[in-house]
């Protein structure tokens, strides 16, 4: 790839991991975390791509050097909007991640409160006989969209 072929390239992965990234944040958001995952696909791709040419970049700076001001402006104003992007996306899959711990950490705690204690041996070291009405069953539902 010459020099303006990686540039535009990496533009326009930068653009559309923009655009992929503030759906996701969308998605998170209004919970509808069921469609999430139709996204990582594309997302894992183009963080690879993107990855390829920023290095590419890394390794070659005259390609830097040659570019225009105008180029160059655009080129630093798409990859800051990139990187907000990151750091808005890094944000909201954080606080998703902490609201399902702690939705998971409440439903253990209420878990673990209706759940009697198991006795194998009663106090004489006999084989603890349980009745039926004694034991308590739990009845337990997630909802995967928490």
């Amino acid at each position: 790839m010459d020099s303006s072929q990686v540039i535009g390239e990496l533009m326009k992965i930068a653009g559309r991991l923009i655009v992929l990234m503030n759906r996701e944040c969308e998605i998170l958001k209004s919970f509808e975390t069921d469609k999430i995952g139709a996204l990582q696909g594309e997302k894992t791709l183009l963080a690879i791509i993107y990855t390829k040419l920023t290095r590419e970049l890394t390794r070659e700076p005259e390609i830097l050097a040659a570019l225009s001001g105008a180029v160059r402006d655009e080129l630093r104003s798409t990859l800051g909007a990139m990187e907000e992007a990151a750091r808005e996306n890094e944000r909201a899959i954080g606080a998703a991640r902490d609201a399902n711990e702690r939705v998971m950490a409440a439903v253990a705690e209420v878990a673990a409160q209706h759940q009697s204690p198991l006795s194998l041996y009663s106090r004489s070291g006999a084989p603890a006989v349980r009745t039926p009405r004694q034991v308590v069953p739990l009845s337990l539902s997630v909802d995967r969209n928490l």
